[in-house]
């Protein structure tokens, strides 16, 4: 079976877009995703400070449902309201940190941001609760 060398038809060339698409050229630097090392200190520095009291509450109030269920109070209205509390501000975050304005930062930035939305709103609680 004789087979030519080079075949019949030439290969169509490649679209411009698509070579950038599937061929990326090996000369150029790869972006870093790093982010900025400040603001993930900062935003780490805020969602501890917000997360550490709400983890003692959490505690508290579970300590206190497994102690009424077994003193036989019904605690599943509590339950269900602390959920939904829950439920409520994790939307509020996610709608905060997906804002067009908020959107465009770096996620370092958002993180930071959110963190400190997150801080403010856990010590207004806090300070309102111990009044």
């Amino acid at each position: 079976m004789n087979r030519p060398a080079v075949p019949a038809t030439a290969p169509r060339p490649m679209p411009p877009g698509l070579r950038e698409l599937y061929y990326p050229s090996p000369l150029r630097p790869r972006p870093s995703y790093r982010g900025n090392p400040g603001l993930i200190l900062l935003g780490a520095v805020f969602w501890a400070a917000s997360l550490l009291p709400v983890a003692c509450a959490v505690v508290l109030l579970g300590l206190a449902m497994v102690w009424g269920a077994a003193a036989g109070e019904p605690v599943g209205d509590l339950l269900m309201t602390l959920a939904g509390v829950g439920a409520v501000w994790a939307a509020v975050l996610a709608a905060v940190a997906f804002a067009p304005g908020i959107r465009g930062l770096p996620a370092s930035g958002r993180f930071a941001v959110v963190g400190a939305v997150n801080c403010l709103v856990t010590a207004g609680m806090a300070v309102w609760a111990a009044s």
